[in-house]
């Protein structure tokens, strides 16, 4: 089994991510921490975050990293376990309308994948979409920046193993 820790919109605020690390018993390398997925908005902090961790830190442009020194892509596809993850920030696929063209990017996708994580909503979202029998699962961890999210920071664990279903699992703060 691998484990992810998956950040978005962090916005210069990595206290949150840096907390989780030190107290999470699933985040430590040991556990099986395979890396950290930032999806966007301050990708200076996904560089900044490499320099203070032994994991690899990926990392997509957001809308704010227009500017950001670093070529981040705008989407990657990773294999994790078996299973094809697309990650992308969300705002040109315009997510605060709906999800209905990143679905469309994912479906169009060849080979297939099996999830999509996003972000730029500041909201966490976790939907699972079936099409001809195809099964594809949209996760948004929300927001990790303290006074951007009305509901404390906040990102997901994602576990996966061969031949199981993607896990899940939110972390927040108060």
């Amino acid at each position: 089994m691998t484990r992810w820790l998956v950040l978005s919109d962090t916005h210069g605020d990595l206290g949150p991510a840096l907390e989780w690390l030190a107290s999470d018993p699933r985040l430590a390398p040991a556990s099986g921490l395979a890396g950290i997925f930032h999806l966007g908005d301050r990708c200076e902090d996904a560089v900044r975050l490499q320099s203070l961790v032994r994991v690899p830190v990926l990392s997509v442009a957001g809308n704010n990293d227009a500017f950001c020194r670093h070529e981040c892509p705008l989407l990657l596809v990773e294999s994790l376990a078996g299973h094809r993850v697309l990650l992308v920030h969300g705002h040109r696929q315009q997510v605060k309308q709906g999800t209905e063209r990143l679905a469309e990017l994912a479906w169009s996708m060849a080979p297939p994948v099996d999830a999509v994580l996003f972000g730029h909503t500041h909201s966490p979202a976790d939907r699972t979409l079936v099409r001809d029998g195809r099964t594809l699962r949209l996760l948004n961890p929300g927001c990790a920046h303290r006074a951007l999210s009305a509901s404390g920071p906040r990102a997901l664990v994602l576990e996966a193993d061969p031949g199981h279903p993607l896990e899940a699992f939110s972390l927040f703060m108060r």
